[in-house]
């Protein structure tokens, strides 16, 4: 692996991490932290809010690129013609579809946001991003080597849940460490409310990572067709690295949900308390809880920094050609 072919995988990494960020403020917003749960909760969400746009304008910023280089490699033609190339390819092909569609998206979630920021109304822009999400998973399988049979095939379908469900799932995790935990005050009602929220992000980590392992045995099946392939293409090498890193994803996945999260609800001795005309209050109290949040971050920590490299490698699965 060569720098060239890292520099050339640059645009589909921040592509595929802008896709991230999305699914994680999006899955964050209307499973860990709905509107009006929990108190003291409330200044999470304009950091929420922000990572989003952040995420938005990276979309945009590698939208260009990918159109680029996607025009390149499809038409086997130098730089000369560029502009010509892409005006046929955004007329008169498939891709040209996808990637218009890719642009009216990420316009809709721009509107959406803005509405957001001058009404504060939530619930239009949480349904807006969930939806956009799955517009732009499809969008990422229609645009790959899963679409060669066609659109809304089984095959294609399968494969935008893999890229859905592996997206909620670092997504998730990733904004959990940018944007929920920096803002929880360090008082035993905030680390309580650490941990209820760490809590349902364990439970959605888990049914993203079941549905990324079924649907990527599935996807193992289609493009490899053998083990045997899997040391002796490029394609088959990259996909065994890949593969490596989800699995070690998961030590620190598993050591977080079953040692570190049952010792803080044991330590913290946690009790909700209804206030505010229904809305959940919590404290927390025991000794030691300190330590064991520390230890927590680092092992969210470390499972999102390996995620980021399966991200990379995602980009450089992006520009091979897989065994089948």
């Amino acid at each position: 692996m060569t720098g060239a072919e890292l520099i050339h995988a640059l645009p589909a990494f921040v592509d595929l991490l802008s896709l991230v960020l999305l699914a994680g403020t999006a899955s964050s917003l209307a499973f860990v932290l709905p509107p009006g749960d929990i108190t003291g909760t409330e200044r999470i969400r304009p950091s929420l809010f922000r990572w989003t746009l952040f995420a938005i304008f990276l979309s945009w910023i590698a939208a260009p690129f990918v159109l680029v280089q996607k025009t390149l490699e499809m038409s086997a033609q130098g730089m000369s013609e560029l502009h010509t190339l892409i005006l046929t390819m955004l007329s008169g092909t498939h891709y040209g579809l996808v990637w218009s569609l890719w642009i009216g998206t990420l316009a809709v979630l721009g509107v959406m946001a803005w509405n957001y920021n001058r009404a504060k109304r939530i619930w239009p822009f949480i349904v807006s991003i969930c939806v956009g999400i799955l517009v732009l998973a499809w969008i990422h399988s229609a645009s790959g080597h899963a679409a060669d049979g066609g659109d809304f095939t089984f095959k294609q379908c399968i494969d935008g849940l893999h890229i859905l469900s592996g997206s909620v799932w670092l997504g998730a995790l990733s904004v959990f460490i940018l944007a929920v935990a920096p803002k929880l005050p360090g008082t035993p009602e905030g680390e309580a409310s650490f941990v209820i929220l760490l809590q349902r992000l364990s439970r959605l980590a888990l049914v993203a990572f079941i549905l990324v392992l079924g649907s990527g045995l599935y996807n193992l099946e289609q493009h490899i067709g053998s083990l045997a392939m899997l040391w002796q293409r490029l394609y088959g090498e990259t996909l065994t690295l890949k593969l490596a890193l989800v699995a070690g994803m998961l030590i620190p996945a598993a050591v977080t949900r079953f040692y570190a999260l049952p010792r803080l609800r044991h330590k913290g001795n946690l009790r909700l308390e209804d206030r505010d005309g229904g809305r959940a209050s919590v404290t927390a109290t025991g000794p030691g809880r300190a330590h064991l949040l520390h230890q927590v971050k680092r092992l969210l920590l470390l499972e999102s920094s390996i995620g980021i490299l399966v991200v990379c490698l995602v980009a450089l699965l992006t520009h091979e050609m897989p065994p089948v």
